[in-house]
């Protein structure tokens, strides 16, 4: 895939908030909402990446689950030492306890499935948690294990075009399973992949017709049209996280406009239009460039910080956003 800088910009859009908010700092309303924005980007980068190999006829199933581990694994599992001893300096038993099975849990990419079964996300005493934020990463990883067979299964719908119907398929499947267990099991919807899928999948959407018309040889340009639709999804992202609203059914008042707002960026920000040279600015893209592991420092930092009576606010809390930018 060609690079994109705007896209390297857009992750710093979706990391910023994450850190200010498990900071404790009251800049943005919905910063947890950064780790939606990541998943849309994954699941458009990662299509894409598959795509164009398939293109080419050098897709291999084995390449890229080894790509995904060298660009993953190195700088997870070296969090992971490193949590571990400051958690042995700085845990009561009982945290420790918790702590060792969140481990066990990184490492089989299963954490959603034990944050789902250990508590609430937004809990006070979550913020005490290192590895709480590892969730997200055991769903992307449980995406990667179904989304290439979904996109080269026996390549036909490849050849007859209707890879993009059944991503857009499965992505209303998994919205409406969402919505409908939301009144059901909010932390069900919040950690399980089955209602996670759609925001990847979204991604996928936009990944998969941007290869159509590249392959087919449509020229999209660059035309006012996609200048508007750039600069409607970069509204609806800072507006979903920013503006203090509350809403009934979260999924499709909150959720869903982030996701669409994040896919028309992906999907029309492109070469020399007002939001891609805003995004391609080089700090934002500086900071896109670490955003991984910025954001597998930060939970880490924050939880240890606050278990060593570190109070987590004002300049203290800026302080600890520098040090997590620093370790990145």
């Amino acid at each position: 895939m060609q690079y994109r800088p705007e896209i390297d910009g857009l992750r710093s859009v979706a990391i910023f908030p994450v850190l200010l908010f498990h900071a404790g700092l009251p800049v943005f309303e919905r910063g947890y909402l950064g780790v939606d924005i990541f998943f849309v980007i994954s699941g458009y980068l990662i299509a894409g990446l598959i795509l164009e190999d398939v293109r080419v006829n050098k897709f291999c199933i084995v390449d890229f689950y080894m790509r995904r581990a060298r660009r993953l694994l190195p700088a997870l599992f070296f969090v992971i030492f490193i949590s571990s001893i400051a958690a042995w300096w700085s845990l009561l038993p009982a945290d420790m306890l918790d702590f060792s099975k969140s481990v066990l849990a990184a490492l089989t990419f299963t954490s959603n499935f034990y944050f789902w079964q250990t508590g609430d996300y937004f809990a006070a005493d979550s913020a005490l948690r290192p590895l709480l934020h590892l969730w997200s990463l055991g769903i992307e990883e449980q995406f990667y294990l179904f989304l290439p067979w979904l996109l080269v299964w026996r390549h036909g719908y490849l050849a007859r075009g209707r890879g993009g119907l059944w991503l857009l398929g499965a992505a209303m499947v998994s919205l409406l399973l969402a919505c409908w267990w939301m009144a059901r099991s909010p932390t069900a919807v919040f950690y399980l992949p089955i209602t996670r899928a759609w925001e990847l999948l979204v991604g996928a959407v936009v990944a998969w017709y941007g290869w159509g018309a590249s392959s087919s040889g449509r020229n999209g340009g660059r035309s006012r049209w996609q200048a508007a639709g750039a600069l409607l999804g970069l509204l609806m992202v800072l507006g979903v996280l920013t503006l203090p609203y509350s809403l009934p059914w979260p999924v499709l008042t909150v959720s869903l406009p982030l996701v669409v707002g994040t896919a028309l960026v992906l999907a029309c920000a492109r070469g020399d239009s007002a939001v891609a040279r805003l995004l391609s600015w080089r700090p934002f893209v500086l900071l896109g460039w670490v955003s991984y592991s910025a954001y597998l420092w930060h939970q880490p930092v924050f939880a240890f910080a606050r278990h060593n009576l570190v109070p987590l606010e004002g300049w203290a809390a800026w302080g600890a956003v520098v040090v997590v930018v620093i370790l990145a």
